[in-house]
């Protein structure tokens, strides 16, 4: 399957009979196969009681899309209406699943929401770089051992982590990001509307003022052919950056996958978009013991974060952290067919055997004296102590019960009940 989108099935429910022309979804149809990974979006509604349309994945609204367009063609249906009762967007899938269902939504006036029309798409990355190591992303929130399997994983033969816990390298979401931005379809245009003021003169922004090119022709050239060479450069930037780091670390030989943190966010799917070889960790860990390492290792350091910053009082950070658990969640059934989920729980209990469970995952060697090599290489110098809040790992499972006071272990009962179990731990 070439990249980019495929549309599987277009489904409009728009009322269109005689007396009650309402609307209709031009693009896409069925079976459009998209060079981009930007969704166009174009037809008219009949714009009288209409606020706006949005596109939905579920319950989120991925994109509002206004209905100011001029249809000059729809004027002997609309009449005077016709100057404002068309609509054209382009809506970027980079950062969603492989497999999309979206809807899209007429937002009346009065609020009243009517599904139109249904979108089943297909997003098939870019090939496969043909050398260099491949991301090994660790999916996560923070405090829940991520720096540590980092480590650990680095202590294989065929892993790169760059100075585990000392400096954490994002050189795969930096050029996915960079991947992403530049493939905007009004990016590839500008060179044909170039605006250079500013420091951001390059990529499109509202002010850009830049738009589909007038010769048809043109934009089918160049749109497909731009988000080809853009995706292929990135790939090797980050290769060769891998590269740089692996050899600064004299750890060339016999290199299959570097490590590097990801948030619970858009940028995991990114970056498998960008490398389809990537293999992905999704590390979990009971929510009140991270409220409760975040907690000890905010004192430690003399200052809040984690987003403990953002609340006044402990007990109001505990809502924070609940959504520690949905973003987690989501992660790893959005992505459960190719990603990997691993407990901090059985890595500190059963080390040797979970190293193993993982290595099979990377079809990597694991055998017995790997691991043990592994193990025993892992940095636990200066840069670990100042990781830890309790004095081994054993102890900082459960430690919620002993160091959080009562007050924020009824607020965990209360907050963090559903996100917890939904992460498979007990009360």
């Amino acid at each position: 399957m070439e990249p980019g989108l495929h549309v599987r099935s277009v489904a409009q429910r728009f009322d269109c009979s005689a007396d009650t022309l309402v609307g209709h979804l031009d693009r896409p149809v069925s079976g459009d196969s998209l060079a981009g990974y930007h969704l166009p979006l174009t037809g008219w509604v009949r714009p009288t009681g209409v606020e706006h349309l949005e596109l939905r994945a579920g319950d989120e609204v991925v994109a509002q899309i206004a209905v100011d367009v001029p249809r000059p063609d729809l004027a002997p249906a609309l009449g005077e209406q016709h100057a404002s009762s068309g609509f054209a967007a382009e809506v970027g899938m980079l950062g969603r699943d492989a497999e999309l269902r979206l809807e899209l939504v007429v937002v009346a006036t009065d609020g009243a929401a009517l599904p139109v029309a249904t979108i089943e798409l297909t997003k098939a990355p870019l090939a496969t770089p043909r050398t260099g190591p491949a991301p090994l992303i660790v999916t996560t929130v923070g405090r829940s051992g991520s720096s540590w399997i980092c480590a650990l994983l680095g202590s294989h033969p065929s892993i790169l982590t760059y100075h585990p816990m000392q400096a954490e390298a994002r050189v795969a979401s930096y050029w996915s990001q960079i991947f992403a931005d530049l493939i905007e379809p009004n990016t590839a245009r500008l060179p044909f509307n170039p605006s250079p003021t500013g420091d951001l003169w390059w990529r499109w922004s509202a002010t850009s003022g830049a738009a589909p090119l007038k010769d048809p022709t043109l934009e089918r050239l160049v749109l497909p052919d731009h988000v080809r060479a853009v995706g292929e450069f990135c790939q090797q930037r980050v290769i060769a950056t891998c590269f740089a780091m692996a050899e600064a670390a004299s750890r060339v030989d016999g290199l299959r996958y570097f490590t590097e943190k990801c948030e619970t966010s858009a940028l995991p799917w990114m970056i498998w978009d960008l490398f389809p070889n990537a293999r992905e960790i999704v590390l979990v860990r009971d929510l009140r013991d991270i409220l409760a390492s975040v907690l000890a290792f905010n004192r430690k350091r003399g200052f809040a974060a984690f987003g403990r910053e953002q609340h006044e009082t402990d007990e109001d950070y505990v809502t924070y952290v609940a959504g520690f658990g949905e973003a987690l969640r989501t992660a790893f059934t959005s992505r459960g067919d190719r990603a990997l989920i691993v407990r901090y729980e059985d890595l500190v209990g059963n080390l040797p055997d979970e190293l193993q469970r993982i290595l099979a995952y990377l079809d990597l060697d694991r055998d017995e004296a790997t691991v043990t090599q592994m193990i025993d290489h892992t940095p636990d110098g200066a840069a670990a102590s100042f990781h830890r809040t309790t004095v081994d790992a054993r102890t900082s499972v459960g430690r919620w019960r002993t160091d959080l006071s009562r007050d924020l272990q009824d607020a965990c009962a209360t907050l963090l009940a559903e996100p917890v179990a939904a992460l498979g731990y007990g009360p």
